[in-house]
């Protein structure tokens, strides 16, 4: 595999896979451009070299039918905004009307293919999709990082057909970041890890265990925590298959003494309603028919006693429900004590997940600084399990 950095692209089409899956608003306007920013030095060194760009992308769920929706039509606009230039739109990412467009393109042209997931070849991983997709382009660069865990075809099959292929700027640097978290951290190392179900997060929770002192754990799969050391957690979303690899794990980590925080309080409802009633209570201590939403003043406090006082913080998932803006206080606060931990350029952060990257795109951050902030959730919790990924593997193979 080629170094991106090493190689030059002078009359060459690139064939570029990137992930332009970014939230639309009803109207169909691009609300969140990071990802598109993302991909910026990748996209500048080609055209610098005077080499010409196909972008490949995935869009929503499609399922192998076309559906307007999820057109990546809709994203030229935004994309043509933040890349600088013109982006020429290809109707289809195969066959030869796909293939006539890209023999037209330009050195410094970008063109994008629509949405590859319209094709059920990319997900069934069939070679078929991959072999018309290879034709597009000289060179393959994969700077999908978001994407890189998933077996799709033009992350898995895509790179066999290319003597010349090469790792994007983007995917190297979040690995860069991870592996620095993982293998040079800064002692304390804190993990904040939230999200609705514990069953997500177990396999990473236990992948941390050599690598944290201090795990901060929030979210709706905290309650299952609770559930497990006895607490009473009302109506709270609790994974009770689940109880005992918890308590499995709350061992291994009494054992290699890593500290485990569970929050001390939480906001909690009746009913998951915006306008609904509120009361903190004890998170152990929740009533029946009561739900946590979020985590209360005395949790914020404690989580932020042990964040001011980490070197190295990793946050992935966040504290409560904050898509409902009356039950995300907690997770904005604790997302301001890392923005302001993240302005001491000595400590490594690195944030992780589309709900907790939104977060600091919600809130005025003037006064700090903006952390790192992963592109990719799912990839990210893949990566630090198994210290590789599938598009990595995938990459590494010599086949031509």
């Amino acid at each position: 595999m080629y170094k991106i950095q090493e190689f030059n692209f002078a009359n060459k089409k690139v064939l570029l896979r990137v992930d332009l899956n970014v939230p639309l608003d009803d109207h169909g306007r691009v609300v969140d451009t990071h990802r598109m920013q993302a991909i910026l030095p990748t996209v500048r060194k080609i055209l610098q070299d005077k080499g010409s760009i196909v972008l490949l992308s995935h869009f929503g769920r499609p399922r192998g039918v076309y559906t307007s929706k999820y057109s990546l039509k809709h994203i030229v606009p935004a994309l043509s905004q933040v890349l600088g230039q013109e982006i020429i739109f290809s109707e289809n990412c195969i066959g030869p009307l796909a293939e006539a467009r890209v023999q037209k393109l330009l050195p410094g042209q970008i063109l994008l293919m629509e949405n590859v997931r319209f094709h059920i070849g990319e997900q069934n991983q069939e070679k078929y999709f991959a072999q018309a997709l290879s034709r597009l382009g000289d060179v393959f660069v994969n700077d999908a990082f978001g994407v890189m865990h998933r077996a799709d075809s033009s992350i898995v099959q895509l790179p066999q057909y290319f003597q010349f292929k090469m790792l994007g700027y983007l995917v190297e640097k979040e690995i860069a970041i991870i592996d620095k978290i993982l293998y040079h951290n800064k002692a304390p190392v804190t993990a904040v890890i939230g999200g609705a179900k514990v069953s997500d997060k177990l396999l990473l929770l236990d992948c941390l265990l050599d690598s944290v002192d201090n795990f901060l754990i929030g979210g709706a799969m905290a309650y299952t925590f609770f559930y497990a050391l006895g607490g009473a957690v009302g109506n709270s979303l609790v994974e009770k298959k689940y109880t005992n690899q918890v308590k499995l794990f709350l061992e291994k980590a009494e054992k290699k003494k890593v500290n485990i925080q569970l929050p001390e309080d939480s906001l909690v409802v009746r009913k998951i309603d915006p306008l609904a009633e509120t009361c903190v209570v004890s998170s152990k201590h929740i009533p029946e028919n009561w739900s946590g939403v979020d985590i209360g003043p005395k949790a914020i406090q404690q989580f932020n006693v042990v964040l001011n006082q980490s070197q190295t913080i990793l946050w992935n998932g966040p504290m409560g429900i904050c898509e409902i803006p009356s039950f995300s206080f907690g997770t904005q606060t604790i997302a301001k004590t890392i923005a302001r931990s993240a302005a001491d350029k000595k400590k490594m952060i690195l944030v992780g997940g589309g709900d907790t990257d939104a977060v600091f795109r919600q809130i005025d951050l003037s006064p700090y600084a903006v952390p790192p902030l992963s592109t990719g959730g799912g990839a990210l919790l893949k990566y630090v399990e198994k210290k590789t990924l599938v598009g990595i593997e995938a990459m590494q193979k010599n086949y031509i």
